[in-house]
């Protein structure tokens, strides 16, 4: 169960996101102020962070399980007289490459969220 929510959360963060990532580029060609450069590279750096750091995720399911990669779950390792036997296939390096896009694009959607939230205090249209 943990691995299917985990997925579906990976594909929201990765969709909306996504979208996020699109609004906020537009919205800094539209503004050449030092705060949006000093965003900008602040919320890339975060992103490039968390989308290395996605590569090295790795998490026990059960007791003899290690699985790689998180949300999208991109190899297991399971352990049989004291080896560990790996279990990837085609999927390992898409899944691992959309773990990485999900922790690129995640800074993205937080910003988009603090500043729609803060738009709406104002009591202007998000």
């Amino acid at each position: 169960m943990l691995l299917i929510t985990a997925t579906i959360l990976g594909l929201v963060v990765g969709i909306f996101g996504s979208i996020a990532l699109i609004r906020n580029v537009r919205e800094w060609r539209l503004r050449f102020r030092k705060t949006v450069r000093v965003t900008k590279f602040v919320v890339f750096s975060i992103g490039i962070a968390l989308a290395v750091a996605s590569y090295f995720v790795t998490y026990p399911y059960g007791s003899t399980v290690r699985v790689i990669g998180f949300p999208f779950p991109a190899a297991a390792f399971e352990k049989h007289a004291g080896h560990w036997l790996d279990f990837s296939g085609p999927l390992t390096l898409p899944f691992m490459c959309a773990n990485a896009w999900v922790g690129l694009v995640l800074p993205h959607l937080a910003l988009r969220m603090f500043q729609s939230v803060a738009r709406l205090r104002q009591g202007l249209t998000p």
